[in-house]
This record gives structure tokens, sequence and C-alpha cells, in this order.
């Protein structure tokens, strides 16, 4: 689906859409327990909506009532040895990476089919187990086949490509009968994502301990039932944070004292000379005057990489994106997508080493650009439409519903404007 994305003056007050990081997290924490889970405040993506699907085929029920959903927890029991069981996580990405280790503390036969971009990323790393590597899953041609493998002991994992693996064994080593140990082979990226599953899994009663140089994991814990609420998500608001420099957009719905790196969002556009106030609503970004540029390691927050470029676009002079090569594996080569959008629509952008460089120009032209079916490269896409001087034209519009299906809904309630299908 092809949309025509006019040039408008966003502006005014929107709630922040609801975070498929932690709902994810608090579904498979909430489907581990022995007892029943409310978590609030959940919004439908397509991703969340994957991870319902996914982990009901284990046996898990549910139940929801407007945003809350009721989970009656049991994953895996019930479950027969003399079967093949094949799971479908879509192109969710955190739940494929998640599910695949959870899975291999399990004696049952177990694929994971994955479609889309998702079969073009990385879905197995480098996993070592005392010393020796271990093949906890077998990559095949549209997924994965989970090996039961994992046993306590001193691990050590490559995160290099994503943080979603460790995630994936912070979930699962509790479970094991035994203590265990993770180090990292290259350093760990995106922390605050790892800082994210640490604190849903507290909520449900699973302690991991920090180490020198990684983390000590108990064995022999139970996820124990509660009631939980997923926060508002700093990376889709940051499209209309960014958007409030040019007039005035207040989000509400966001955590204030939230452990997402995203957040830095709001930090970098006041050092930009943007107006940023946190009040009991909200957020609150309003105009200031002429912005200037700025530099930024993304290495950490790579998901605010979209938005970053669309803010280096307001700024006067060259602003500078550092640590973006783990962006080739997003569900584009979302290096490339950046800069085909910015320089389809008369920006200036290039990439030199692993830094993009971004020059603010007074106004862009607008014209076509390639989404690769990329939902933050469609938000971006219809968030720079507001600085330019003709319409947007953006492909697959649809793949926005994978993280935030209510963004055309809400772009229109602040005063974008669009009209249907189109062809280029």
């Amino acid at each position: 689906m092809n949309l025509k994305v006019y040039p408008s003056r966003l502006s005014g007050s929107i709630n922040a859409f609801s975070s498929k990081s932690f709902a994810i997290r608090a579904i498979l924490c909430a489907s581990l327990c022995d007892g029943t889970s409310l978590l609030k405040n959940i919004n439908f993506s397509l991703d969340v909506k994957a991870a319902i699907f996914a982990i009901r085929e284990f046996g898990v029920k549910f139940k929801i009532y407007g945003s809350s959903l009721v989970v009656y927890g049991g994953l895996f029991k019930g479950l027969s040895s003399n079967n093949v069981y094949n799971i479908n996580c879509f192109e969710s990405g955190l739940l494929i990476r998640t599910l695949s280790f959870l899975a291999a503390t399990t004696p049952f036969n177990i694929f994971l089919n994955c479609v889309g971009s998702l079969l073009k990323r990385p879905l197995i790393c480098y996993v070592a187990l005392n010393g020796r590597r271990l093949n906890y899953a077998k990559l095949c041609s549209n997924g994965l086949m989970v090996k039961n493998r994992l046993q306590p002991g001193n691990f050590e994992v490559d995160v290099s490509f994503s943080s979603q693996f460790l995630t994936g064994l912070l979930f699962s080593l509790p479970l094991l009968n035994g203590d265990s140990y993770i180090t990292f082979k290259d350093g760990l990226v995106s922390r605050p994502y790892i800082n994210i599953t640490i604190d849903v899994l507290n909520c449900f009663g699973v302690k991991i301990n920090k180490a020198k140089n990684g983390f000590i994991v108990p064995g022999n814990q139970k996820y124990m039932a509660c009631m939980y609420n997923v926060e508002g998500d700093y990376s889709l608001a940051a499209f209309f944070g960014v958007l409030g420099v040019l007039n005035p957009i207040t989000v509400c719905g966001l955590n204030k004292n939230s452990i997402q790196g995203d957040r830095v969002i709001f930090n970098i556009i006041k050092s930009c000379g943007g107006y940023v106030e946190f009040g009991e609503d909200g957020v609150l970004v309003c105009p200031k005057g002429i912005l200037k540029p700025f530099c930024f390691d993304i290495k950490n927050v790579p998901d605010l990489a979209p938005a970053l470029c669309l803010l280096a676009c307001f700024c006067f002079g060259t602003s500078k994106i550092y640590g973006v090569s783990r962006l080739r594996y997003k569900e584009s080569n979302r290096i490339f997508s950046i800069l085909n959008l910015i320089n389809g629509v008369g920006g200036k952008a290039c990439l030199l080493g692993d830094v993009i460089f971004v020059e603010g120009v007074k106004k862009l032209k607008g014209g076509f650009v390639n989404s690769y079916k990329d939902h933050r490269i469609v938000m971006a896409a219809f968030s720079i439409s507001c600085y330019c001087s003709s319409p947007v034209i953006v492909s697959d519009v649809q793949s926005v519903f994978k993280s935030y299906p209510n963004f055309l809904e809400d772009f229109k309630y602040l005063g974008g404007v669009f009209s249907g299908f189109c062809m280029e």
C-alpha cells in the first residue's frame, strides 16, 4: 500500500503507544508462570500478536479485555516428546531469538518458523558452554530447528549483532537445575534493552545478578504470576517528539523515570536548542529558535537512528550519528534506507565508515520514498513530509503495523494529511 503524504503542520497532544519490548517480555514471563497474570496497557501490534499466537501453540491460554491481557501460564506444559511442534514467529526477532533458547531447555522437538525480512537477519549466535561451542539450534531455510542442549555452566555469547540473544539466555538459564555465569565475546551492545529484560524478569520473581564482566544467573528459579503495566514506548514517541521542534507537540503516557535508553532523544532535542518540558501529563516539545547540529553514538539505542536523522535535517549545520554498522541487520538495511530517504526528498546525507553525516537544509522538496517494508522508515517518511514543499509518496505503509498500528491515526489526529493508494 502506497500513500501520498502532504506537507502539514502537526501540533497537539497524543498518548504514547505502549512498548512492544516490554509487552513481549511480559507475555513470555507470564507464560512461564504456573498461575494467572494480568498485563495492562497492551497495544496489539503485529509483533505482540505474533508472540500471543506463537505461545498459544505451546498450550498457553489468553483472554483479551480491551487493552488488558490475561495470561494463563504453563508454557511447554502438556507437550509430547513424540510430536514436532512447528511454531510461527512471523517477523519478530525478539520472539524467535528468545524462544530458541527457552525451547532448548525442553526435551521437545520444536521448529521455529519465520517470514519476511527476519529470514535475512541473524537468527542464531555464537554460544560457548564451558569453553566448547554450543549448537543450541540449527539454521534452516525458513527458521530454526531447536536442539535440547542447554545445561547450567559458564556461557560465552556473541551479542555483537543483537542483544536479543542475551535476552534469550537470561530468560532460560534461571529454569535450569544449577547456577550459570555469562560473559560476552565482543562486549555488550544495546545495554538498555538488557536492563529492560532484567527489570521485567524481576517483576515476575526472577533474579539476575550483575557481575564485573557479565551476569550470574541462579538456577532453579520459578516465574511468579503478577499484574504488570506496560509503559509507553520512547522510540515510537521519538518521531513526534522531533516534530515538536517545528510546532508544539505533547506526548502523554511516558514514564519520566523509565529505564528505556531511547528516552535520550529528548535530551538530544534539548541540546540542539529545542524546548523540552517533562510535566505530569507528558513531554512537551516546542520550537525555540535555530537548531544547532549534534553528534551522538547510537550503539546502545540503534532504534533511534531514523528519528535522529530526521532531527538532523532540521539543524543548521552537519550532524554526525556514530555507531551505525548494526543498522544493516534491522528490518531493512537501515543505513541504506535512511540515506535513500533523506537524499530522495532533497536532503544531504552520506555514510563515511561507521558514521552517517546529515547536513541540515532550509526545506526539503518531497518525492518518492521506498520504505523497504521497514516500519521505522515508514514513520520517518511520514514525519519528514512536514518539512517538505511537495508531497511524499511512501511505499508499503502497512509495514508500520509491526510496531505501531495506530501511527496513521495519531499522525492524522495531530493534523497530518495523506491520501489513499497511489503508484510511484
